[in-house]
């Protein structure tokens, strides 16, 4: 494990980012002075201006609190905020927490064709939390996180590939996307037609799902639309678009 995060930082370095990864977890903040915990990726907000790249599109699919949200929304107050979220419980969750900033919540999964698709609810202590999916959970998920219980019955949610939905809300020339949706990132890279984000972070869970391509098939994939591989971090991946 130290071995990796060596090399990660080597190769970190090698671009120029000198801030290092942030360890995912949680954070302490206020929201309209009331104090709230939320969730944070290990993306470092100071990388992009590492990278000479002065966001004004910013996209996140997979919205969970909208915790990562919300820091991109503060680091980046001039820059177009999105964050796409397809659980209908969840999106809830996440438009309260954004409700005073400038980031806009869209409901909707990105999946490979347009309209609805079955969606697994994920709970923790009965109540539903942002581990939801278009894929069941594999053994080896369940064996690793037991707390985490996936409704066997699905749900229906609006599906819409990763070009149509950038159409239908008016989104371009993205220069930052976050990924984490559970699964499906392969679907939504595929599905993204002429759009390249500039740089991607996104996670990629081993093993997890099932009836989903791996990893292998994920980094020829972006390797295929002109992407590089920055850095590779524990199961989460930095990827700069360089055709």
């Amino acid at each position: 494990m130290k071995l990796r995060l060596h090399l990660a930082r080597l190769r970190l370095l090698s671009w120029g980012i000198t801030a290092t990864p942030l360890r995912e977890g949680e954070y302490d903040t206020e929201i309209e002075g009331a104090p709230i915990r939320l969730s944070h990726s290990g993306f470092n907000t100071k990388w992009l201006a590492q990278l000479n790249i002065q966001p004004k599109v910013v996209l996140e699919l997979g919205s969970f609190d909208g915790g990562d949200a919300l820091r991109f929304a503060r680091a980046f107050p001039n820059a177009r905020i999105v964050t796409v979220e397809a659980d209908p419980v969840r999106v809830g969750v996440v438009s309260k927490n954004l409700a005073h900033t400038h980031a806009e919540v869209v409901n909707n999964a990105v999946c490979l064709k347009d309209g609805p698709i079955d969606w697994y609810t994920s709970k923790i202590d009965g109540k539903v939390d942002g581990q939801g999916s278009l894929y069941q959970h594999s053994d080896e998920y369940k064996e690793k996180f037991p707390h985490i219980i996936q409704n066997d019955e699905c749900v229906t949610v609006n599906g819409l590939s990763f070009e149509n939905l950038c159409d239908a809300n008016n989104i371009s020339n993205i220069d930052f996307m976050h990924m984490d949706i559970e699964g499906a990132e392969y679907d939504a890279i595929l599905s993204m037609g002429s759009h390249r984000p500039k740089l991607i972070f996104m996670e990629m869970l081993p093993n997890y799902f099932e009836k989903v391509k791996g990893v292998k098939a994920i980094e020829k994939l972006l390797v295929s639309f002109g992407y590089t591989l920055v850095a590779r971090l524990s199961q989460d991946r930095l990827y700069i678009h360089k055709p």
